[in-house]
């Protein structure tokens, strides 16, 4: 019997215990992140990928104007 691997959250409903109850019986194994791990976070790479482009993108020495 293979598992199901489901990587989540810190999310309090992962925790709940009739959700335990469940998964102990079932072929489901979850794996918790770190409480904050932006390394891990897909959402945390974009965020650095934005923020790197809106505020880095202008010429060097051009004046900083308000949006």
């Amino acid at each position: 019997m293979s598992k199901i691997h489901i990587f989540c959250d810190n999310a309090r409903y992962y925790r709940n215990k009739s959700v335990q109850a469940y998964i102990e019986n079932s072929k489901v194994k979850l794996h918790f992140l770190p409480p904050y791990s932006p390394n891990l976070n897909p959402i945390e790479r974009l965020w650095k990928w934005m923020k790197e482009r809106v505020m880095y993108n202008r010429p060097i020495g051009a004046p900083v104007t308000d949006f």
